[in-house]
């Protein structure tokens, strides 16, 4: 291989490790932290909630009053999708909160106190930051 067929080899060589490494790049940030576990209610219409004038308000303490929104309702036969868990107001004597999405595809607020699990915090499920 003479010279300007090495000059442009290694050029084309470096232009497709760099669209490599960007395209991992894109791939790695687009790819979620944790992966989506779904559990069960016990309860029929468990309101799942959000604040749409203020949602970061809502984030920072689920409750009822601050997240006033009723975006949609699920039942002991749907799949419900946890992303992650905080403290938040008290239902049932449980403090916990989940991040959920509904099989129609809604996501909001949660008492995981409506979780058909007999623990409070549920395993493998991330806090909410």
């Amino acid at each position: 291989m003479n010279t300007t067929a090495r000059k442009v080899w290694r050029r084309a060589r470096s232009i497709m490790l760099a669209f490599a490494i960007m395209m991992t790049g894109v791939l790695v940030t687009a790819t979620p932290a944790h992966a989506v576990i779904n559990y069960w209610t016990w309860a029929t219409s468990v309101n799942v909630r959000q604040n749409l004038n203020y949602p970061e308000y809502c984030r920072e303490l689920p409750g009822t009053a601050r997240c006033t929104a009723i975006m949609d309702q699920v039942n002991p036969w749907d799949a419900i999708g946890v992303y992650c868990q905080k403290p938040g107001q008290v239902i049932g004597g449980n403090p916990y909160w989940l991040w959920v999405i509904t099989p129609r595809g809604v996501r909001g607020w949660m008492a995981s106190y409506y979780i058909n699990y007999p623990d409070n915090r549920l395993p493998n499920i991330p806090d909410c930051y």
